[in-house]
């Protein structure tokens, strides 16, 4: 049984081994200051909703106050008159969409139907045009009112019930009734 040692040859010049450098040991980065953003994320709070996908609850921030809406009282009377006078022809439906929502202006498109299939000339126009003459709103919450309308379309008095609900900073109306 043969032994080997390794012994390093004298012949090999010396710059020829493996240089063995120094380590340069840094001192412990400190963590940078939190930016706008992460103070922020950490400002969040969290509600009792969880997301489907995730199961943990969403994150909601808190932001300024939500701006100051006005009086629902105007609203309701002129969304009121308005749908009354497009369901009479009177006024274009399309000038409804600002102020309900989608399933109001279907329901309103739905009832002038059958009006829009007679001939002009056989629908009744009416002989003056549609006044409010009473507006109740009752506010259920910040976020929520019900209000009820008196009109006069010329030739008899309806009424109108309306819900209207806060939607984008601004009042729309989401239930819409006209007796």
């Amino acid at each position: 049984m043969s032994v080997v040692t390794l012994v390093p040859d004298p012949r090999t010049p010396a710059s020829a081994a493996p240089v063995r450098r120094p380590l340069l040991l840094l001192p412990p980065a400190l963590e940078p200051p939190p930016s706008e953003a992460e103070v922020a994320l950490a400002t969040l709070t969290t509600l009792a909703v969880t997301s489907t996908p995730t199961d943990r609850p969403w994150p909601l921030p808190d932001g300024p106050p939500a701006p100051e809406l006005p009086d629902p009282d105007r609203l309701c009377g002129a969304v009121a008159l308005a749908a009354l006078e497009a369901i009479a022809g009177v006024r274009p439906v399309g000038q409804l969409a600002r102020w309900v929502s989608p399933a109001v202006l279907e329901a309103v498109v739905a009832s002038l139907a059958p009006a829009r299939r007679q001939p002009a000339s056989a629908r009744s126009v009416p002989a003056r045009r549609a006044t409010v003459r009473r507006t109740l709103v009752l506010r259920l919450s910040s976020t929520v009112a019900e209000g009820s309308v008196v009109l006069h379309d010329g030739t008899r008095f309806r009424a109108a019930a309306l819900r209207l609900e806060v939607h984008r900073d601004r009042w729309r109306v989401t239930v819409l009734q006209i007796g």
